[in-house]
């Protein structure tokens, strides 16, 4: 009954504040977040963190990256896959420096105790990109379906892709100890290689047999639930093989585009459903449970607030000017170049569950972990005005 009464409070906070933020032109998990802040032990301490609410809160982030999963059209990301790699090479590579340098050279001396650990776990999250927040400025702006937001789309997916294969590295690194190191890593590797082996091959030849094989069953529900089973098997396969069910969940939503291309309706059907389970349900969960573990009043001293500003203008300039030199030798013109930057300079869901997976399992610091929320907060605000003012007057350019 505890728990029960926890998930209606939590849903009806995050709606009335998700709501508010949308009004104010920003993304609705600002508002979501901020609910958790306002219910957790920072404020009214009416939602104390527990595992129901965290298993729960997990659950609605492996469908929110499924959706994610699904948006992406892999004909397309074929033809567009190089110079999206450049892009979220030049993405991942100077936020994850500026990241890492700035832990290591400042990070001791406004946290005490801050290690190389830190420092990596910092780069990681500065090095993630929030695909949802530019998923939903392109559509607004009718971009979504052109080669700048298919490229701001794919280089999003790489870069958080590349962040939590990262931060598998290091948790499995610390666990097994420094002398077993190189063995943990070759163990990972042989893994990652596994996984994509297996599972790729399952989802380009088995899934589409097996989504016609539910769409035949006579249960209406049977195709929703074959692939909420699929999905629960990819995200479980990979939290156990790679050290976090995001991946996996992601490349369920993939191979289901792929093998539903041809069937729109049974593609949009699906999309429907699961959009109505996790953001109606589930993903709401996930943020608000995100900002009850946030601290803010920590950062409110002199020492963590300066921190904090550091962090912010790393991020953002990282981000930018190492998306912005692949997007102009890519041939984009420069407004498109920045609103790519800035596109992909928003930190969201991945980054937040970094940091969250980091706290839980004790690699970084409550100080450094609401450093690196309100980093998230940030960037996320800034994202959609950056884009709709340089996209605004760009001329277009052809569709795929």
């Amino acid at each position: 009954m505890e728990l029960l009464l926890s998930v209606l409070v939590i849903l009806v906070a995050a709606r009335l504040l998700g709501e508010v933020a949308e009004r104010l032109g920003q993304p609705c998990i600002i508002g979501q977040i901020i609910a958790g802040v306002v219910l957790g032990p920072s404020v009214l301490n009416m939602i104390v963190p527990g595992p129901e609410t965290e298993s729960l809160a997990m659950l609605g982030i492996f469908f929110l990256m499924f959706i994610a999963g699904m948006a992406i059209n892999p004909a397309r990301m074929v033809r567009t896959g190089r110079m999206a790699s450049a892009v979220a090479g030049g993405g991942i590579i100077l936020p994850l420096v500026l990241g890492f340098g700035l832990g290591i050279l400042a990070g001791p001396y406004f946290i005490p105790g801050f290690s190389v650990v830190h420092a990596l776990i910092l780069g990681i999250c500065l090095s993630i990109s929030a695909v949802g927040v530019a998923e939903e400025t392109l559509m607004e702006l009718r971009k979504m379906k052109s080669e700048l937001g298919q490229i701001i789309i794919e280089a999003g997916v790489l870069d958080d892709i590349m962040g939590l294969l990262m931060l598998s590295v290091i948790t499995s690194v610390i666990k097994a100890g420094i002398g077993n190191a190189l063995f943990s890593v070759t163990g990972i590797l042989v893994d990652m290689v596994i996984f994509f082996a297996v599972f790729g091959f399952v989802g380009v030849f088995i899934f589409p047999k097996l989504l016609k094989w539910a769409g035949k069953l006579k249960s209406p529900q049977s195709l929703f639930g074959i692939t909420i089973i699929l999905v629960m098997l990819y995200a479980v396969s990979s939290e156990y093989m790679l050290g976090s069910g995001i991946i996996g969940a992601f490349m369920a939503g993939v191979f289901t585009r792929y093998a539903t291309e041809k069937h729109a309706e049974v593609e949009n059907a699906l999309l429907d459903r699961f959009s109505s389970l996790a953001l109606g349900l589930l993903t709401p969960l996930f943020f608000v449970w995100i900002g009850i573990q946030m601290s803010p009043g920590i950062i409110t001293a002199p020492g963590l607030l300066l921190f904090a500003v550091l962090v912010i203008l790393a991020a953002v300039s990282g981000k930018v000017i190492g998306v912005y030199i692949p997007s102009r030798v890519s041939g984009f013109r420069k407004r498109e170049s920045l609103a790519i930057g800035f596109g992909m300079n928003a930190r969201g869901a991945v980054e937040l569950v970094i940091a969250g997976i980091a706290l839980q399992s004790a690699l970084i610091t409550q100080e450094l972990f609401s450093i690196i929320v309100v980093m998230a907060l940030v960037t996320t605000i800034i994202a959609p005005a950056a884009m709709k003012n340089l996209l605004k007057k760009s001329r277009p350019r052809l569709k795929l």
